[in-house]
Order: C-alpha cells, then sequence, then structure tokens
C-alpha cells in the first residue's frame, strides 16, 4: 500500500538516475574509442586497457567531479542559469508545449543585461530589462500557435537563430560594463530558487497554473471547461521566456559572459543543458532545480577533461545523449501509461 502512494513520487527520480547512469557509460565507451584511436596514432602504440584507463582519468573522473575544487557556492552561481532554463521549458512543458528556443531566449537576455550595465542602471533593473527581452522572445512563438496553430517546436527553433545571430551584431566589440555592476555572488542562487518556489506556487496555487496544467492534459477538455487555450498558449510562452532572458541576465552577473571579447552564445551551452534537465526532471518545476544542479555540475566537469586528448565537444555530447535517452525514456513511460490506459 506504501510503495503504492510512493511509486509516482519514486517515478521521476528513478527515471533520471537510470538516463544518467546510462549516459555516463555510453560516454566512458565513447571517450575510451577516441582515447584508442588517439593512442594508436601516436608514436608509441597502446592497446586497450591504456585507453580503458586514459578515459577514466582524464575524461570520466573529471566529468563527474565537475567543479567542487572551486567550491559549493561557485558551484550553486554557475548553476543558477541553468536552472532558470530549465524552469523555462518546464513551464512551457506543463501547458503541452515545447520552448526549443531556449538559447535565443537566453541570448535576448544577456543582451538586455549588458546593454543595461553599459546604460548604468542597478542590477535588478538589468534583470528586469533580461525578462523583458526573454519574454518577447517567447511571444512571438505564443502568438503563432495561438493564432495560426504553428507548433512551436519549429518556431521556437528558428528563432533561436534569428536571436543569437541578431545578438552577436548587437553587442560586436561593445564595452560590456565591467565594473559597473556589484558581484551579486549569493544573491544569485537565491534568485534561483526564487524563481523556482515562484513558478511551482504558480502552478499548483493559482487559477492561471490550473488552466496551464488543465490544458497540459488536453485542449479540448479546456475548451469544455470555458477555458481560452489560445491566450493561456500565449501567457505560458511568454512565462517560459521571462525565465529564459532571466537566465541570461544572471549568466552575465554570474561574470560567465563578461571575459569573452565578442560574445559567443551557440545553441548549446544553457539552453541545451536546461533542457536536459527538464526532461530529467519530467517538467516539474522543482524537480528542474534538483537535476539543473546535477547537469551544471556535469558541464563544468566537462570543461576540465583533459582537452589534449578528448575533444571540447565531449562534454556536450554526454548531455545531448543524456538528453536523447531522458526523451525516450519519457515517451515509453508515457506510451506504456496510455497502453494501460486502454486496456
Amino acid at each position: 500500500m506504501m510503495m503504492n502512494k510512493l511509486r509516482p513520487f519514486l517515478r521521476a527520480p528513478l527515471r533520471a538516475a537510470l538516463c544518467l547512469s546510462l549516459a555516463l557509460i555510453f560516454t566512458w565507451i565513447g571517450l575510451t574509442a577516441v582515447a584508442f584511436f588517439q593512442l594508436r596514432s601516436g608514436e608509441n602504440g597502446a592497446g586497450p586497457a591504456d585507453a580503458i584507463n586514459l578515459a577514466m582519468e582524464g575524461g570520466l573522473l573529471p566529468l563527474c567531479l565537475g567543479g567542487l575544487q572551486a567550491g559549493w557556492l561557485a558551484e550553486l552561481i554557475s548553476a543558477a542559469p541553468v536552472i532558470l532554463t530549465a524552469l523555462a521549458a518546464a513551464l512551457a512543458w506543463q501547458a503541452g508545449l515545447y520552448n526549443l528556443g531556449l538559447a535565443g531566449q537566453y541570448a535576448l537576455g544577456a543582451a538586455a543585461a549588458i546593454e543595461g550595465a553599459v546604460w548604468g542602471l542597478p542590477w535588478f533593473a538589468c534583470l528586469l530589462l533580461a525578462a523583458a527581452a526573454g519574454a518577447a522572445g517567447g511571444l512571438i512563438p505564443g502568438l503563432l500557435k495561438a493564432r495560426f496553430q504553428a507548433h512551436e517546436a519549429l518556431t521556437t527553433v528558428l528563432m533561436n537563430w534569428v536571436c543569437l545571430y541578431g545578438v552577436q551584431a548587437l553587442l560586436q566589440g561593445l564595452n560590456r560594463g565591467m565594473g559597473l555592476l556589484p558581484d551579486l555572488g549569493v544573491l544569485i542562487p537565491v534568485i534561483a530558487a526564487g524563481a523556482a518556489l515562484l513558478s511551482w506556487g504558480l502552478l499548483r496555487l493559482t487559477v492561471p497554473g490550473l488552466e496551464i496544467r488543465v490544458l497540459g492534459d488536453s485542449e479540448a477538455m479546456a475548451r469544455y471547461a470555458g477555458m481560452r487555450p489560445g491566450k493561456i498558449m500565449v501567457f505560458v510562452m511568454v512565462l517560459s521566456g521571462v525565465m529564459a532572458g532571466m537566465a541570461g541576465g544572471l549568466a552575465f552577473f554570474a561574470g560567465e559572459l563578461r571575459a569573452i571579447p565578442n560574445l559567443n552564445l551557440t545553441m548549446t551551452g544553457a539552453g541545451l543543458h536546461g533542457l536536459a534537465a527538464a526532461v530529467l526532471a519530467g517538467g516539474h518545476p522543482l524537480g528542474a532545480v534538483v537535476t539543473g544542479l546535477v547537469i551544471s555540475h556535469l558541464a563544468q566537469g566537462a570543461a576540465r577533461m583533459d582537452a589534449a586528448v578528448f575533444p571540447p565537444e565531449s562534454g556536450e555530447w554526454m548531455l545531448a545523449l543524456t538528453l536523447l535517452l531522458g526523451s525516450l525514456i519519457m515517451l515509453w513511460s508515457k506510451g506504456k501509461r496510455e497502453g494501460g490506459m486502454k486496456k
């Protein structure tokens, strides 16, 4: 009886643990293959045992250790943007929508925060600008979905390129406002935690949250209940964009974007990491906090892998594999559940 009550709460953590374990195993196999070919191409040929050891010591071990050497506070600060992008994906997911434009909305938020710093605005005003820029990035796909039924997965992916290239052009060679803003330090993870609690409270304790969850279960049910699905879709996509934009703003405050001569924003990074965290959390806002911490930890570890042997893409490959496995496991679970309901 007790196990039946606990099963719904244990399903998501067990699924995430299984997904991460499989991703680490496949990553080790891939790193071993890379190490083997690297060693064999050298002057002194090496055997499989040497490749296995190199993959473990130079690849998998640094990946798993993450950024522990920098301290727990630095880990939390680096994880804050990933947590917010995970929340952005999770909020859209609750309404049955797929926001794949996290990278573009994150870039818009970063650009707005940087511009605000150059204008001499205080940090909270810069963060509000970042949230507004991210909201604009989510508004367009939301309106296209509500008005023309354009699939949000396609429109958000296409919006990524518009936002990324537009931001690159806008900020080319711009003074980043170094020294104009205070070091927020521990306030950064506090903001991320507050955003997670507000997201959970919105979904569970408010009427708009109820409408979002009903829409996520069935659009037909939402219409039958007198709701306006189009309005809810626009609201959710804007809210999702707000979270992704704030993630970009927090990344600037954390110092991650200040030292880059020309802002290097790509489809990977926080967008990919947040999406992977949301998938592992099953779209649950509070679960996205935990999985966001884990994914951020692995991303920091990926940067500490032996670059002389393993290409920089090795760590991102592992996170992309995590996203793929998590999606497959979720689809399998959903299909199994729907099959059981039909019976």
